[in-house]
């Protein structure tokens, strides 16, 4: 990691320059998740604005707490248009603006590793409804942490490589060991980053909805432009592992 740390953050420098651009892409797409989550939190309980921000997102838990075609409809919605979307915003950073996928087996890959996803977050919030225990919500922060590192370039393996979801996780897990160093620090400094904001967010917000709207707007812009720089770092770990041959190329 010490060889190629100069030359990995020349080149994300390098991209963020270029691509400086689609941070109004990366802050439309991070709006979408944050969206669907709090309108599927919200429908489960109908609770207040503080109630509903106080829950870690997780549409599939919301969704089953909540069964119905409306709550159904909305998951498949936002797994269906963040995956488009994200797809084209993948393939922006590493080539011409785009906004969709490449192919529907792109599409229906993409589609796959963000349903995992979405199932580890579901499954925690499932483990910690469970329990009130401290040492359980601490074991499930520290099990939910391992497994977003694992699958934190099974995305850009799916775009930019063009593999399954099964072997983009693969893929992703041995980025993560050949950029050991970069990925713990962004997925420390990711986590970080978002909960101040979040604290920072709910120590300003007062009343209802209307109240919490424009905070909300200020929340989502801060951490679209953090989510841009994570993913451009990430790119270029990823294409970086592949083009340097300690990522062995798809077979």
């Amino acid at each position: 990691m010490e060889a190629t740390g100069p030359t990995l953050l020349r080149r994300a420098l390098a991209v963020l320059r270029a691509k400086q651009y689609l941070v109004f892409y990366a802050i439309p797409v991070y709006a979408l998740a944050v969206g669907a989550s709090l309108l599927l939190s919200w429908l489960r309980a109908r609770e207040s604005a503080v109630d509903v921000l106080s829950r870690a997102a997780a549409p599939f838990y919301d969704a089953a707490a909540r069964p119905g075609f409306f709550a159904v409809a909305i998951v498949v919605a936002y797994l269906a248009l963040s995956t488009w979307f994200r797809a084209g915003y993948i393939r922006s950073i590493v080539g011409r603006f785009r906004l969709r996928p490449q192919s529907g087996t792109q599409f229906f890959s993409l589609l796959g590793v963000y349903v995992v996803t979405e199932a580890v977050a579901g499954l925690s919030a499932w483990a910690l409804s469970a329990s009130s225990s401290a040492t359980v919500t601490t074991i499930v922060g520290i099990v939910r942490l391992v497994l977003v590192i694992v699958l934190m370039y099974a995305d850009y393996a799916v775009v930019i490589t063009g593999v399954d979801p099964v072997r983009a996780i693969f893929r992703s897990w041995a980025c993560v060991r050949a950029n050991v160093a970069l990925s713990l620090l962004v997925a420390v400094a990711f986590s970080l980053v978002g909960s101040v904001a979040s604290a920072v967010l709910f120590l300003l917000l007062e009343g209802g909805w209307l109240q919490a709207a424009p905070l909300l707007v200020i929340y989502v812009v801060v951490m679209g432009v953090v989510s841009f720089v994570v993913d451009v770092v990430l790119v270029v770990a990823y294409s970086h592992a592949v083009e340097t041959g300690r990522l062995p190329r798809a077979r």
